[in-house]
C-alpha cells in the first residue's frame, strides 16, 4: 500500500526551478542572480548555468539539461561529461545507472 506524505526539500526565498529527491540526497535547482544553484541536502553547493531548466539524481549523481545537451556532474559541482540529447525533452528518469530520456512529439517535426 502506498502512503503519501508531504515535506519540506529546500527552504529558500529563491525561486526553484526544478528538484529531485532519492534515497541518497535530496537536490534543488534554484534560480539566483546571474547564475543557477544547486543545492544539495538544503544547502547550497554549486552554480550552474542559467540554461539548466531539469535536474535528476542517479545514484551519486546530478544530471542537468540545458534545452540540448544532458550534463552529468558530481556533487562537488564537477562536470564529467555532457551528451547531446537534442530538443524537446519531457522528461528524464532515472534507471539503476542510466537514465530514459522521453521527448515530446513536437521535436520530431522540427
Amino acid at each position: 500500500m502506498m502512503k503519501l506524505m508531504a515535506t519540506t526539500l529546500v527552504e529558500t526565498e529563491r525561486h526553484i526551478i526544478d528538484a529531485d529527491v532519492s534515497a541518497q540526497m535530496t537536490a534543488v535547482l534554484l534560480k539566483g542572480k546571474g547564475e543557477y544553484i544547486i543545492a544539495i541536502d538544503d544547502k547550497e553547493a554549486f552554480s550552474v548555468s542559467q540554461q539548466m531548466m531539469m535536474l535528476r539524481i542517479i545514484g551519486s549523481q546530478l544530471l542537468l539539461y540545458d534545452g540540448q545537451q544532458l550534463h552529468v556532474y558530481t556533487v562537488e559541482g564537477a562536470c564529467t561529461q555532457s551528451v547531446n540529447v537534442g530538443q524537446h525533452v519531457r522528461h528524464m528518469e532515472p534507471m539503476k545507472d542510466n537514465v530514459v530520456v522521453t521527448y515530446t512529439d513536437q521535436g520530431v517535426y522540427d
